[in-house]
């Protein structure tokens, strides 16, 4: 699994947490999605006929805990984490990947040196160097990260 390029279908991806280690590292630890089976709704789900009838057609999704991947950037200019609820998508910014992007354009990479003091200079150049703008979309999270340096993902055992 890497950043821009996923290999097969993932059904959504859980964020389980996500903790500063070092100085200026922060890793994200999440579960990929596996499908459940329509007859998994619960009980109060079943017991509303709107719902039912909503939900006769959908499938859950549960964080798979077999499928636990960390993803640690060893340093960062910045990070957010929003909820997935108030997010929409934007035409503007341009994406590869899903549900790890990179990001070629963004807002938040435009906004970067009005927050911060990194500079992209007319000649192609970067302070304090290049800079790339990651996205993690899980169920119910959106995490952006703004790095020098690529993340090191590795699965781990839960």
């Amino acid at each position: 699994m890497t950043f821009g390029k996923c290999e097969g279908k993932i059904h959504g991806v859980f964020l389980l947490s996500s903790k500063e280690t070092d100085m200026n590292t922060i890793s994200f630890t999440i579960a990929l999605g596996k499908l459940g089976k329509n007859s998994e709704w619960t009980e109060e789900t079943k017991s509303n006929e709107t719902l039912t009838e909503l939900f006769q057609h959908a499938t859950p999704i549960y964080p798979d805990m077999d499928e636990v991947y960390e993803i640690t950037f060893e340093d960062y200019i910045m990070h957010q984490t929003r909820n997935e609820s108030y997010t929409s998508y934007d035409e503007y910014e341009i994406r590869k990947g899903n549900p790890l992007l990179i990001f070629e354009k963004s807002r938040l990479l435009d906004f970067l040196p009005q927050l911060t003091d990194c500079t992209s200079y007319p000649d192609g150049t970067f302070y304090p160097e290049k800079w790339t703008h990651y996205g993690i979309y899980c169920v119910d999270h959106i995490i952006d990260v703004i790095s020098c340096s690529r993340p090191k993902i590795r699965k781990v055992q839960v």
